[in-house]
């Protein structure tokens, strides 16, 4: 998309559809612009950083606007302070970007409803609708746009009737991109990357006999008995939420005055809440939209709180504020992998978390040193380092591919890549005068024995001073040495 192409991904010279929906590519054009060619890569990181800041800031702006300091800064930590906010807001992955859309959209329900003006839920319809382009599963939220339906005079049904339809119209032509992009790239709008490269697991994603693992997962991080490997790890401390997050937002259910706009977002988590129970990967990760729109509850329970103390009530207000205490410390909650239990999160998520995985990346180190080596003659690279993440780091002339059958995209049905068509890879790029080259992380090429045989031609180590890669080159016999 940074070279003005479609939506897409490389392998070989074939160019197919994401897994994933475009949206949160198409944010991170700004700093794709921004950042020199060599620094590119940080892109994801840097956009979702930069909706981790611009949630933060927004909520703290709703409340200040609303004359409630103190929720503003109850509700800003809070938000801060959430383990999984904290990991993912520093990760390439879309789960911030998406929740801050959807945040956006339910402060705007909530104005629109408070102030019964239509145009905030035509905003709020807009947001949700590009929330959808970022992560389709998020028009479950829908339900949202219910708020319309307690906008309006009994008198006015016909104009009443046209706006409950007109946002549902936004909605759909807000959300219409990827379902338009679905057409186009699978025939279908209700097809989507997961179907073409993960069929089986999308045929099973949905089923009863998901629920009891789910909720005991939920269960074992609720009470730090959990040992699974997720994202988390990768860009936090392993946690996503705190057992006195969770306690703070259940009592401030009891204070809730705006009913309208609770009923619509009860709706709407609870249509998200079904789906994800049932769900067949449905760690942590999942619920993270839901855990992040507590927050206001949770806010509820503080300014009761603060505002019984001011009173000298202390009996209940005392223990709320040390919930409060607790949540923003992150305590108790575990850490690391394998986790350690009774762990702050406060003093864990401003380190990395050390994992018995190498801080060095070595499959990035090594394709700078192919570049370094062979950008003058630049060709097709067989490799077993991921070909899509490679080909969007690479510069313009590679054109990266797997050395067989042995990927990561091996379990779609309507593409397929094996030893027949490396080897087919190889025999066009040589007809057509380009190098091919092969690339291995130093100390993994072992697996060069994968790699095609042609006859008349070999392997040929690359002459250099790498100390990350091993890079070959396919040659003709004749011109090698003896």
């Amino acid at each position: 998309m940074a070279r003005g192409e479609p939506p897409a991904i490389q392998i070989g010279f074939e160019r197919l559809p994401a897994r994933y929906p475009p949206g949160y590519s198409a944010l991170m054009m700004p700093w794709l612009k921004l950042l020199p060619e060599d620094r590119q890569i940080l892109a994801p990181f840097r956009t979702s950083q930069t909706m981790g800041w611009l949630l933060l800031c927004s909520v703290w702006l709703f409340y200040w606007k609303q004359k409630q300091p103190l929720e503003a800064g109850a509700a800003a930590l809070l938000l801060a302070t959430l383990p999984g906010f904290v990991a993912y807001a520093r990760s390439a992955m879309s789960e911030i970007s998406s929740i801050a859309l959807l945040a956006w959209a339910f402060m705007a329900a909530y104005h629109g409803l408070r102030a019964r003006q239509r145009k905030w839920i035509y905003l709020c319809a807009v947001l949700l609708g590009l929330a959808v382009n970022v992560k389709t599963q998020l028009i479950l939220f829908g339900p949202l746009l219910s708020a319309m339906a307690w906008i309006g005079e009994k008198k006015q049904w016909p104009a009443w009737l046209l706006h409950c339809a007109g946002v549902l119209l936004v909605f759909a032509l807000s959300a219409s991109p990827i379902f338009i992009l679905n057409a186009i790239q699978f025939g279908s709008p209700w097809k989507t990357g997961y179907i073409f490269w993960v069929p089986e697991k999308m045929e099973m994603a949905f089923s009863a006999r998901h629920f009891r693992p789910v909720v005991l997962g939920l269960a074992r991080e609720l009470f730090q008995h959990s040992n699974t490997f997720t994202a988390t790890q990768l860009f936090g401390t392993g946690a996503h939420f705190t057992p006195s997050f969770l306690l703070l937002a259940l009592v401030g259910c009891a204070f809730v005055k705006e009913w309208k706009f609770a009923l619509c977002a009860g709706l709407a988590g609870g249509c998200v809440l079904a789906q994800t129970l049932f769900f067949y990967y449905a760690d942590g990760r999942m619920f993270l939209p839901l855990f992040a729109l507590l927050t206001p509850l949770a806010t509820l329970s503080i300014a009761w709180a603060a505002h019984a103390i001011s009173r000298k009530s202390y009996l209940f207000s005392v223990p709320l504020l040390v919930l409060f205490l607790l949540a923003i410390v992150g305590f108790p909650s575990q850490s690391g992998y394998p986790q350690k239990a009774w762990r702050s999160q406060f003093a864990d998520s401003l380190r990395r978390i050390p994992l018995d995985k190498p801080r060095f990346a070595p499959n990035f180190a090594a394709a700078r040193e192919l570049v370094a080596q062979a950008a003058a003659e630049p060709g097709v690279v067989l490799t077993p380092i991921n070909p899509v993440f490679l080909n969007a780091i690479l510069p313009a002339g590679f054109s990266a591919a797997p050395l067989d059958g042995e990927h990561l995209y091996s379990a779609s049905r309507s593409w397929t890549y094996g030893p027949a068509e490396a080897r087919r890879l190889v025999r066009q790029s040589l007809a057509d005068g380009r190098p091919v080259y092969a690339l291995f992380p130093a100390g993994q090429d072992g697996d060069r024995l994968r790699l095609p045989n042609l006859s008349g031609y070999r392997w040929n180590s690359v002459t250099s001073a790498a100390r990350h890669a091993v890079v070959l080159r396919l040659r003709p016999e004749d011109s090698l040495p003896p």
